[in-house]
């Protein structure tokens, strides 16, 4: 069968590590971000996510072609 090709096995092991890495890492990041949102309150993390895009926005024109 394919789980008992060594091959096989090895990409598998790989890519099952890197998606249950990447959902962990989403998971994370969710959490993160509902604990800022819960701390800062509307009006605070309004201003705070306007900043935030502004700079995104400035890094993105100031990066060289």
């Amino acid at each position: 069968m394919l789980l008992e090709n060594k091959g096989f096995r090895g990409y598998f092991l790989n890519t099952a590590y890197l998606l249950i890495e990447k959902c962990i890492r989403i998971l994370l990041t969710l959490v993160v971000w509902a604990a800022v949102i819960r701390y800062l309150g509307p009006e605070q993390f309004g201003i705070f996510s306007y900043t935030l895009s502004f700079a995104v926005l400035f890094d993105i024109l100031a990066q060289p072609i």
